[in-house]
């Protein structure tokens, strides 16, 4: 059996690698997006990963022509014609509640539009966009306090998750779909928001202000500024507005008090740079008066969150507190490099066994592995330094 997959990043390479580790009779095909340039980001390289394991790339138009069995569209680029393929397996993951939501922004407008829940959906392609009858569907919550990036991470592992779930059913079995309602549809197309000047509304409730912040909030693209200050998430409190919506009641380094329509609401201004530092040297104080509900698991470009740079410095005092306000202790970088896995090079360094001691009491996973499928063992062990290796087996 061949597949081929067109797509990027962490859904693609997650599909591809479970079909690569446990169906060894079926051969993988890759179609790469035109923006895949091998380099890895805050998502992975679909096309590094594909170069990395000998993995066979076409074009979209020899995709067509190709002799494959099934079609996995995984976050492609590009409309799919599915009559021009030689079998009707032709698959799509898209990141909505379909019928809801068929188009573009899907991370940004659910929270936009102050939606309770959202969705992955496994449907076929037709001619449409995002018409296909639909195979299977999970649905989600979105929280509160949901960005673009957040909504999209959940997207990624849902979706992946989906996939992975059903995989032996897509290639092998006979998918069955169900077309989509009218009633509920609707479509958003590239035009429905204008990232190259995003303004907020001010003239608007509480809620309605708060989650135009949150929907464009992705840090590796865009924060939102107001009165030229870039900010990251927004509280709303209990108190009336009695000023003109829009009106700047109080500020300070840490956040601006807005009154809106209804409610006045307290916007975060974004200060990661000086967590990170804070955390960086167990500055417990600054990183106190720093630290709020939407920065404690916030992650540079790099994929460092204040717990990660906390923890690759030492800083227990810090990873305590973080942990205390719900950090997370297991939380990883771009690469799935985990809290534990940055924690051994501090330890290492003295051999200080009560720090990752401390971590473990505070939930930290020794075994996790990383986007390569190596755990902290995995990478002593590399080093060759075999009293490095004692010290670390004790933690197993």
């Amino acid at each position: 059996m061949k597949v081929i997959i067109g797509g990027k990043n962490n859904i693609a390479i997650g599909v591809a690698k479970h079909i690569k580790e446990n169906l060894p009779d079926v051969e993988l095909v890759a179609v790469f997006n035109r923006n895949d340039d091998g380099v890895d980001g805050h998502q992975l390289s679909f096309k590094k990963y594909c170069l990395e394991n000998d993995l066979r790339s076409v074009s979209l138009d020899e995709a067509y022509v190709e002799k494959g069995d099934v079609f996995l569209s995984l976050e492609f680029d590009r409309i799919i014609k599915p009559s021009k393929f030689k079998h009707e397996k032709v698959f799509n993951i898209h990141f909505s509640k379909l019928p809801q939501y068929k188009g573009m922004y899907t991370s940004a407008l659910p929270i936009l539009n102050n939606e309770s829940e959202s969705a992955v959906t496994f449907h076929y392609i037709d001619d449409g966009i995002d018409t296909g009858d639909i195979i299977y569907q999970k649905v989600f919550s979105i929280d509160l306090n949901e960005t673009a990036k957040s909504l999209y991470s959940k997207y990624i592992n849902y979706g992946t998750q989906l996939v992975i779930e059903n995989i032996e059913s897509i290639l092998y079995g006979q998918c069955s779909g169900k077309k989509q309602s009218a009633v509920d549809s609707s479509y958003y197309s590239s035009s429905s928001i204008n990232y190259r000047c995003l303004e907020i509304d001010l003239n608007k409730t509480a809620i309605e202000v708060k989650k135009q912040i949150d929907a464009f909030t992705f840090r590796d693209y865009q924060l939102v500024e107001l009165f030229s200050t870039k900010v990251l998430g927004a509280e709303i409190l209990d108190e009336v507005s009695g000023l003109k919506p829009g009106s700047v009641i109080s500020e300070n380094e840490q956040f601006i008090l807005l009154s809106t329509v209804d409610y006045n609401l307290k916007v975060y201004k974004d200060c990661l740079d000086s967590l990170l530092e804070a955390s960086s040297c167990n500055n417990l104080t600054e990183v106190k008066s720093l630290i709020n509900p939407f920065n404690i698991n916030e992650k540079n470009e790099k994929g460092w969150s204040p717990i990660i740079v906390a923890a690759y410095h030492g800083s227990l005092d810090v990873i305590a507190y973080l942990v205390e306000n719900g950090a997370d202790i297991n939380d990883i970088n771009n690469n799935g490099t985990s809290v534990f896995m940055y924690a051994k090079n501090f330890a290492l360094k003295s051999f200080n066994r009560e720090y990752l001691e401390k971590l473990i009491d505070l939930g930290a996973d020794v075994n996790l592995k990383d986007f390569h499928g190596l755990d902290v063992f995995d990478y002593v062990a590399m080093n060759k330094q075999q009293e490095q290796i004692e010290f670390m087996e004790k933690f197993r």
